[in-house]
This record gives C-alpha cells, structure tokens and sequence, in this order.
C-alpha cells in the first residue's frame, strides 16, 4: 500500500459491562460465525472472541472515551493495517455480508421516518441522507459496500473509492425501498 492508498476502515464500537464496568470492542462488520448472532468482540483479558447482540444490548452501556482509550491504543497497534472508526453506540444499520436485507418493520420508527424523508423524487436529498448519517449510527465494510453498488452499474470503480459518499448513495437507495415498501436489498457480485 502506497501513502496515496487510503486504508480500509473497521468499524469498532466500545462498551462497558453493567455488572463489572470491563469495556470490550465490539466490530460490527466482522461476524465471529456465519448466523450472524455473534460477532468479533476484543477484551484486553481474552482477546478475540464471540460477541452477542444480546449481551451488548442488555448488559453492557457505552463506554466512555477515557474508559476505551488503551484498548483503543491496543486494537490500533494490532489492526495498523486499518483505519479503526471507534463508537460508543449500538448500531442502526450494518453494510455487510454477501447478502443484505432490510425490512422497515425492523427498524425504529425515528430511523424509518428519517430513511423515508431520503426519498425525494426530482429533488436533492442530500441533506436528509446526511442528517440519517450524522443522527444514526451507521456502519459498513468498505469493500462490501463497494461491491453492492458496483451491482448496480451507475457508478465507476474510480467513483466507489469514498466511504463516505458510498454510505449516502446506500442510505438513499434504502429510503428509496422504503418509500415503494419494499425492503432494501444488496448483494455483491
């Protein structure tokens, strides 16, 4: 990789245990095992192993950054390869896997009325997709989300290299599923 090659991001959100206050990392975007009920989680005493969804949504709070910040410096030193994005909050929506399906039904109201305002036939909607990246937690594996929208043959390969700007164009295109309720539905090539 040259100095001009932005490096892939991981996305990586910290919290701490109810009962003991110990914070593990937790990556969204990197299942533990294929049914996609646990994924990679990383704790100083322990280090790699299966994170539930359960067990983050009913015993753990966000960590703060003081609480995070030397395991933050030691998934740095072990993922230098990567730009880790670190968070304190529980995903809304996760880019990733071959195949990915979302159902209005399965998201909260607030973050469903805010992926339907994305949906703005003849006008920009460019300011609602930016308020649904900045008021929800939303992740995705860099290249996955390159590979769902490389499926739709508008875009050049030269044209997916932004995070970011891929993360608008998938926002829009699920308020858009929404909107024809119908689900959002990627999958790579």
């Amino acid at each position: 990789m040259t100095d001009s090659t932005p490096k892939e991001t991981l996305d990586v959100f910290y919290r701490a245990d109810t009962d003991d206050g110990s914070v593990a990392a937790f990556f969204p975007t990197m299942p533990f095992e294929d049914n996609g009920n646990y994924i990679t989680a990383y704790a100083r005493v322990g280090q790699h192993s299966a994170g539930s969804w359960e067990y983050v949504a009913e015993q753990t709070r966000p960590a703060t950054p003081d609480e995070y910040a030397e395991l933050h410096a030691e998934l740095t030193r072990i993922y230098e390869e990567c730009e880790l994005i670190p968070d304190n909050r529980i995903p809304d929506i996760i880019f990733t896997g071959s195949d990915f399906e979302f159902h209005k039904d399965d998201c909260p109201t607030p973050l469903n009325l805010d992926l339907l305002d994305c949906f703005t036939p003849g006008a920009d909607a460019t300011e609602s997709v930016n308020y649904v990246l900045e008021t929800h937690y939303v992740v995705g594996d860099d290249s996955t989300m390159r590979d769902y929208l490389r499926g739709y043959g508008a875009w050049e390969d030269s044209e997916l290299q932004d995070r970011r700007t891929n993360m608008q164009r998938l926002i829009w295109l699920t308020g858009c599923a929404f909107a024809e309720d119908r689900p959002a539905y990627f999958c790579t090539y």
